[in-house]
C-alpha cells in the first residue's frame, strides 16, 4: 500500500512539473507563437451559405422543392468539407494553408482557399460598402429614394402612387378600327398579359404598352424612384463595358470604411474575432426577423407567400 502511494504522489509531482514547464515556456515563447498555439481552439474553414441566401434561390428557382437539392448538396459536400477543414485546423493548429501540408499533392487546395477567401472578403467588403452608403444617404429627413425629384432622376421616373392614380384614373373608351385592329394602350402596375385580337400582348411590371391600328406595339417603361436610387446614384451605371465611367468617391470612401472596420475587428486575431462574433452572429437573424414581421403586414404579403411556399416538383427535371 505504502508502494501505491509512494507511486501516486511521484505522478502528482510529475504532473505538477510538467505543466510548470509548459507555462515557463509560454512565458518564454514569443507573442506571436503563443497566439499560434492558442488557436487550435479557434476553427479555421469557410462558412456553410448564410440562411439568407435561401429566399433568394428559391424565389429564383420559384419553387420550395428548391430544398431537396440544396439539403443534399449541404449533406454530402458541405458538411463534410466543413468537418474536415475544421478538424485538421484544430489538430494541427495551422492556418487555412497548412493543415494541408500533411500531403504534398493536397497543398494547392490551400493556397486556392486563400484565394477564393480573398476574393469573397472583397465581395462582401463591397456589399457591406454599400450598406454604409444608404446607412448615410438615409440620415435626411425626407429618404432621396421616396421621389422622383432629384438630379439623377429620369423623365419617365414614376413613384408607385403615381401609377396607382393613372390606373385608377385611366378609361376606356371604343376607338374606330383601322383595318381588323384597333389602337389602345395598357397600363401595368405588376407583370402581366392580355389578349388582344388574335394576339397575347405581355405588359412588363411598371410600363405602358400602346397599340396601334396596325398591330404594332411600342413600350414606355416608368422606372420607380428605388430602382434609379440604386443604378443612376449609387452605382452609377453606365451604358456598357466600353464606358466605364468615373469614380465614385462617396462610394470609394464607403469601401474604404469597410476595409478599415474589418481591419479593427480581426488587427488583435482571435481576441478581437471572438468579442465582434457576439453581435455578427446574431445580428442577421435579429434583422432577417424585423424584415419577416414587416413583410407579412404589407399588403399582399399573404401572395407572396403562396407563391414563395408553392412547391414546382418539375423543376427538379430542369438542370437549367
Amino acid at each position: 500500500m505504502k508502494g501505491k502511494k509512494n507511486k501516486n504522489k511521484k505522478n502528482r509531482k510529475n504532473n505538477k512539473n510538467k505543466t510548470k514547464d509548459r507555462k515557463k515556456r509560454m512565458r518564454r515563447m514569443p507573442r506571436r507563437g503563443r497566439e499560434k498555439q492558442k488557436k487550435g481552439k479557434e476553427c479555421n474553414g469557410d462558412e456553410i451559405r448564410r440562411i439568407s441566401k435561401i429566399p433568394t434561390a428559391q424565389t429564383v428557382s420559384s419553387t420550395r422543392a428548391f430544398l431537396i437539392p440544396y439539403f443534399l448538396a449541404v449533406i454530402i459536400c458541405g458538411i463534410p468539407m466543413f468537418f474536415l477543414e475544421v478538424s485538421l485546423g484544430q489538430f494541427m493548429s495551422e492556418g487555412g494553408i497548412g493543415p494541408w501540408r500533411i500531403a504534398p499533392l493536397f497543398q494547392g487546395i490551400g493556397y486556392a482557399t486563400a484565394v477564393i477567401v480573398f476574393l469573397m472578403n472583397c465581395l462582401y467588403n463591397i456589399i457591406l460598402s454599400w450598406g454604409f452608403y444608404y446607412f448615410f444617404a438615409s440620415l435626411t429627413s425626407v429618404l432621396p429614394w421616396s421621389h422622383c425629384d432629384n438630379e439623377w432622376n429620369t423623365e419617365n421616373c414614376t413613384t408607385l402612387e403615381e401609377l396607382r392614380l393613372m390606373k385608377q384614373n385611366a378609361t376606356s373608351t371604343e376607338e374606330p378600327h383601322l383595318g381588323d385592329k384597333s389602337s389602345g394602350s395598357a397600363l401595368g402596375l405588376v407583370a402581366s398579359t392580355f389578349a388582344y385580337h388574335n394576339d397575347t400582348l405581355n405588359v412588363t411590371a411598371l410600363s405602358e404598352l400602346f397599340v396601334d391600328g396596325k398591330g404594332n406595339t411600342s413600350k414606355v417603361i416608368y422606372p420607380d424612384p428605388v430602382t434609379e436610387f440604386w443604378e443612376r446614384k449609387v452605382l452609377g451605371l453606365s451604358s456598357g463595358v466600353g464606358e466605364p465611367g468615373n469614380i465614385k468617391w462617396d462610394l470609394a470612401l464607403c469601401l474604404l470604411l469597410a476595409w478599415i472596420v474589418v481591419y479593427f475587428c480581426i488587427c488583435k486575431g482571435i481576441k478581437s474575432s471572438g468579442k465582434v462574433m457576439y453581435v455578427t452572429a446574431t445580428s442577421p437573424y435579429i434583422f432577417m426577423f424585423i424584415l419577416l414581421i414587416r413583410g407579412v403586414t404589407l399588403e399582399g404579403s399573404s401572395l407572396g407567400l403562396e407563391y414563395y411556399l408553392n412547391p414546382k416538383w418539375e423543376r427538379l427535371a430542369d438542370a437549367t
